[in-house]
């Protein structure tokens, strides 16, 4: 797993102008999140929780409902994202939601007994070695909770953009999802989940299932813009997919790992 090169100016500028729109696009994101709010093992109750790349809340809301006693820190990269969370009261008075990078020591929480983020670990310039600072934060018997899109998450993009263009879709360099429990274990947690989750959404048309990317934000900064023509190819490839009840489909593969810190 190799650290990437990612401009988080312009990652928080595009999620920021998503903010507005990206609840009623992100269909896919929040079957991933609840996938991860399901694996959290039975009995474990934590007292403060951190949501990293929060986005607009949904995750933070699963976990504050499963957990009725705990506090909640979101932190994002977007500042629109934090304003949407907190202009929609997320939380009430259990949550409080604040911008910073998740990848840097200083703005992690403190004190926290469970670390969960959902959808945001791609973007990460190195998560090898984010996982790891976050293991080092949490005290013996803490959790650490991660959903992430891996490598072939769209796979129905990539067959499009191939007989478009005779090459892959140029996105994010996705992680191997087999190389992320070995990550997690080198981090010195005991792994409870390590599962695939593959949930559709589901579009009226090829050109609406390209413009849901924008629309939650999910843009690579710097990623080659199509010719006219290539774009219709490509849209007229996807359209090939159309299911039974002509809609769209898109898949997005992701990886659910739950873990936890030995006791000693």
């Amino acid at each position: 797993m190799i650290a990437a090169a990612v401009d988080k100016a312009a990652v928080a500028r595009n999620f920021s102008e998503a903010a507005g729109s990206y609840d009623g696009w992100a269909s896919a994101q929040a079957a991933i999140a609840g996938a991860l709010v399901r694996r959290l093992p039975p009995g474990f109750d934590p007292a403060r929780i951190a949501d990293l790349g929060c986005g607009t809340g949904r995750l933070s809301e699963l976990l504050l409902a499963r957990y009725p006693s705990a506090s909640l820190t979101g932190l994002d990269l977007a500042d629109g994202m934090i304003a949407h969370c907190r202009s929609h009261a997320i939380g009430g008075g259990r949550a409080a939601f604040r911008r910073g990078d998740a990848e840097c020591p200083s703005s992690l929480p403190d004190g926290v007994d469970l670390i969960a983020s959902s959808c945001a670990a791609q973007w990460f310039s190195d998560l090898p070695a984010t996982l790891r600072m976050w293991a080092d934060a949490l005290p013996p018997g803490g959790v650490l909770a991660l959903a992430t899109l891996v490598r072939g998450a769209f796979p129905e993009l990539d067959a499009a953009h191939a007989a478009a263009t005779g090459s892959p879709f140029p996105g994010l360099a996705f992680p191997e999802a087999a190389a992320l429990a070995p990550v997690v274990r080198a981090a010195g947690l005991r792994l409870l989940a390590d599962d695939p989750v593959a949930p559709q959404a589901t579009y009226p048309d090829a050109l609406g299932a390209l413009r849901s990317f924008r629309k939650i934000g999910a843009r690579v900064p710097g990623r080659p813009l199509l010719s006219p023509h290539g774009m219709r190819r490509l849209l007229a490839a996807l359209d090939h997919t159309r299911n039974a009840a002509g809609e769209v489909t898109l898949t997005h593969r992701a990886h659910v790992l739950v873990a936890q810190k030995e006791c000693r």
